[in-house]
């Protein structure tokens, strides 16, 4: 097994531990209201985006060494549509779009997720929210909702494709 397949998942699992204990004691620590309570559970909160985004970040360099490409996920594609792959290209393609509009927000990639926002796996700001939950001070400002569910499922759909492109090339190696 690839290393960077079996790491991932247990980089997601010790980010969230990590960050959910970090929770409990900011929770612990007053839970007042006050900014600095407030700020580190945005920060908490932060860090699940900034998990997510890295982990798309790495496949997709991961990819580009491994299939000795320059665009890594446009290499995927063409493995997942050779591979009859169309439930795991479509997942990919909803997922790495998501941390698209994580990492630069409203454009094509936000738009494109909002023509399909009822059938999606997570959950998108509609646009005219503020909030995703109210009254929930820990949310980042973010379009996407990025809980543990989510971060988990890019970690479940990373192992997925490295899958399915060692399926097609068994001498990838990602690492």
């Amino acid at each position: 097994m690839d290393r960077f397949r079996e790491v991932t998942t247990r980089c997601v699992g010790l980010m969230i531990d990590a960050l959910n204990e970090a929770s409990r004691a900011n929770i612990g620590d007053g839970g007042d209201g006050s900014t600095v309570f407030v700020k580190n559970a945005q920060a908490i909160q932060l860090g699940k985006v900034v998990t997510a985004v890295g982990i798309f970040s790495i496949l997709e360099a991961r990819l580009q060494d491994g299939l000795n490409c320059s665009d890594g996920f446009a290499e995927l594609r063409k493995i997942l549509l050779s591979a009859s792959e169309q439930d795991l290209a479509l997942r990919f393609e909803q997922f790495a779009t998501a941390v698209n509009v994580l990492k630069h927000g409203r454009g094509r990639s936000y738009n494109y997720l909002l023509s399909m926002r009822e059938a999606l796996p997570f959950i998108l700001n509609a646009g005219d929210q503020h909030f995703f939950f109210e009254g929930d001070v820990s949310e980042p400002d973010t379009l996407v909702l990025v809980d543990d569910a989510f971060v988990r499922s890019c970690a479940e759909l990373v192992q997925a494709l490295i899958d399915a492109v060692q399926s097609v090339k068994p001498d990838v190696y990602f690492g």
